[in-house]
């Protein structure tokens, strides 16, 4: 009876066979996955006040190993081990602190809001999660723990503190300080640390002692930091070495393939225009600049433009797309792009006033060609009411930062006095100084101020000269006028010869009233109805969509028609004998 009563605790104690906690098997659990034990032994370590327990726990909460995740309880348990001197959690601590620590993934943020709205007094989110969800980053905090670390001797942490007091994060700003600890983690053969110093020699932190950065860079692709292949490429574009002719691209493309989205772009523009170790290859440029698009290179979607606005075959809507995302993100140029389509209806639908706009938003940034496009709206009220103040202010903007289609404009309103006060000398001054500098329409209207006497003495010959001048740029009015002093003989001898030829000139660029020139200069057909080289003018006039030309050639080709009705058949003379 004796040997019955105690044999139930004795096949217990047999069966439960207890495992005492320890370190090294509560580390051999967590690398064979049984991490829900491990985590219970860590928890068993942790509370007999184990610095190296309670790390362990840290860590399987932060990760979701054999716990629910929880950053902020991973940070507390991490905190336990710092404070009792535990180099590695010291270590964890900055680097988590530096960077922040988002809500873990097992609780939706929509969930995450339901649970944690705080005008419910009863929240279940209070109650289970009571420090919330996530960690935010904490400069000081790091710069704490980096400190005691680096102090300890770990190679992380003294880079980590040395990029801090270079950037100045949770810490005044010092160069010298960043750079003894980024020696110091260098010595250690850390990778940071070689990035870092290399990130000090290229003035990445601010100015710095001259230092040869590419040993460094070199150094840190060695330890397989891949940043340093971006920063080493991106030093060597800006510096190039002869002794590295190709290292750029090689190093951009590397770090490409590492997922640097920064260096999906570089590399995208290098296979576009060809360098730097890589071939000009428009296809591998366009798959590059996509890849970066799609990592939120806004950049990358302005260069992809470019590159597709080239190509045979492109997708106008394809453009505005790239342009209206890129311009949303705050893209400067996209921007402007997304408002020449606007305004031109490509790819896009045609509205001015969008295009207005988005002009608006690109001037805002410095983007001069807006200024000049919202000078020009303004001017003639298209997308918005007519204002010429407005559309000299803008010109004016434009012109300082010397833009000459705006100093143009500009110097017609003062000119014609809109806007402004009519001055017509200093308009001409402004107008011969933008022809000076090859600008097409400045040196056309230099010579309408010539010719007519606007700001300057009247002065034919001059003003034939610049005509021609501005017919040699491709202004086909330069042409048209010439013609006329030809046709005249003012300011050059009367050539019919050469007058016809300026008029010829100007048809070919697109000029209506040079078509018509030719068209009353020409002799028509001895039975009335136009000859060959009249019809061949109002053709010509006629494809720019004159109406006046196209109702010509509907009435010659009625009266012709009307003609061939009237006149006797020649086979009716023939009579076959009876």
């Amino acid at each position: 009876m004796v040997l019955g009563r105690h044999l139930p605790a004795m096949f217990r104690r047999w069966f439960r066979r207890e495992t005492i906690p320890s370190r090294d098997a509560a580390d051999a659990l967590y690398a064979a996955q049984s991490y829900a034990q491990a985590a219970a032994m860590y928890r068993a370590l942790a509370l007999q006040g184990d610095p190296e327990g309670a790390f362990g726990l840290g860590r399987c909460y932060e990760l979701g190993t054999g716990q629910v995740k929880n950053p902020t309880l991973a940070v507390r348990h991490y905190r336990e081990a710092a404070e009792k001197g535990y180099v590695p959690a010291m270590a964890r601590l900055g680097e988590l602190y530096l960077s922040g620590i988002g809500e873990a993934g097992t609780v939706t943020p929509g969930g995450a809001a339901r649970l944690g709205d705080r005008t419910v007094a009863t929240s279940v989110f209070q109650a289970l999660f009571p420090e919330g969800l996530s960690v935010p980053a904490d400069p000081v905090e790091a710069a704490r723990w980096n400190r005691a670390a680096a102090d300890a001797g770990d190679p992380g942490a003294m880079a980590r503190y040395a990029h801090q007091a270079a950037a100045g994060l949770g810490l005044p700003a010092n160069l010298a300080q960043a750079r003894r600890w980024f020696r110091r983690a260098a010595g250690h053969e850390q990778g940071l640390g070689h990035l870092g110093m290399g990130l000090l020699a290229v003035g990445y932190y601010g100015r710095h002692r001259p230092m040869d950065p590419v040993p460094w860079l070199q150094s840190a692709i060695r330890l397989k930091e891949s940043a340093a292949h971006l920063a080493l490429g991106i030093y060597l574009l800006d510096h190039p070495r002869p002794d590295l002719p190709d290292q750029a691209g090689r190093s951009l493309l590397a770090a490409a393939r590492a997922e640097q989205p920064y260096a999906m772009y570089k590399v995208g523009e290098l296979y576009a225009s060809g360098g730097h170790g890589l071939p000009q290859e428009v296809t591998t440029a366009e798959i590059w600049l996509r890849r970066a698009s799609a990592k939120g290179m806004v950049g990358a979607k302005v260069r992809l433009i470019r590159l597709l606005a080239d190509q045979a075959g492109r997708d106008d809507h394809e453009l505005a797309v790239l342009a209206r995302e890129a311009a949303e993100a705050g893209h400067a140029e996209a921007q402007f792009l997304i408002g020449v389509f606007c305004l031109a209806g490509q790819g896009t639908v045609q509205d001015a006033a969008e295009a207005v706009r988005w002009f608006e938003k690109a001037a805002a940034q410095g983007i001069t060609g807006a200024y000049e496009r919202l000078g020009a709206l303004y001017g003639a009220g298209v997308g918005v009411d007519p204002d010429p103040v407005q559309a000299a202010h803008w010109f004016e903007r434009a012109a300082a930062l010397g833009d000459l289609d705006a100093v143009t404009h500009l110097a017609l309103m003062r000119r014609e006095g809109i806007g402004m006060p009519a001055n017509p000398a200093a308009a001409f001054e402004a107008l011969l100084a933008a022809a000076e500098r090859g600008h097409a329409e400045a040196t056309l209207q230099v010579g309408v101020a010539y010719a007519t006497g606007a700001g300057v003495a009247q002065d034919y010959a001059r003003a034939a000269h610049a005509y021609a001048a501005a017919a040699a740029l491709g202004v086909p009015e330069g042409a048209f006028n010439l013609g006329h002093l030809y046709d005249q003989g003012l300011g050059v001898a009367a050539d019919p010869i050469k007058a016809m030829d300026a008029f010829e000139q100007a048809a070919q660029g697109g000029l209506v009233p040079a078509w018509w020139a030719l068209f009353e200069r020409t002799a028509g057909a001895a039975d009335g109805l136009l000859s060959e080289e009249q019809r061949r003018c109002l053709i010509g006039a006629g494809r720019l969509g004159d109406p006046t030309a196209l109702a010509q050639l509907q009435e010659d080709a009625d009266r012709r028609e009307q003609l061939a009705r009237s006149s006797p058949d020649p086979s009716a003379d023939a009579t076959s004998a009876p």
